[in-house]
């Protein structure tokens, strides 16, 4: 499959492959008050961002969920990764977020009522809502 790119500016740049031409985004972001790299892809989701010292990737699934993310510090061509977390789902709702790299340890999990969240728990204490 191959992959276009439209270059907006020197912060922006939009990825897109075969069934989708990559363009500018539409919707009711502002893009003048940001100032560092973002990506975008096909779907007009965010897949990476990047500043002086810190890194974001982010992946997406067939239903637009996102279900990793991936944070670095160093800076330009030298990446540390620092956190990568991995997101389960149940519909559309996210049930649980995973430490990748911590043998996909639990890291918080969310109980549902419907579309009401009830409780998230991070480990050290279960929050109620």
């Amino acid at each position: 499959m191959g992959c276009r790119e439209l270059q907006l500016n020197d912060h922006f740049r939009f990825v897109g492959d075969d069934k989708h031409e990559p363009s500018f985004p539409r919707g009711n972001r502002d893009y003048k008050s940001i100032a560092e790299g973002f990506i975008f892809n096909a779907e007009n989701r965010i897949i990476s961002m990047e500043t002086a010292d810190t890194k974001l990737e982010f992946t997406y699934d067939y239903l637009g969920r996102r279900v990793r993310k991936k944070i670095y510090t160093g800076s330009a061509g030298n990446w540390t990764l620092q956190k990568h977390e991995r997101f389960v789902y149940d519909g559309y709702k996210q049930v649980e977020k995973l430490d990748a790299l911590n043998s996909n340890a639990i890291a918080q999990k969310f109980v549902w009522n419907g579309e009401r969240i009830l409780s998230v728990d991070n480990g050290t204490g279960t929050y109620y809502y």
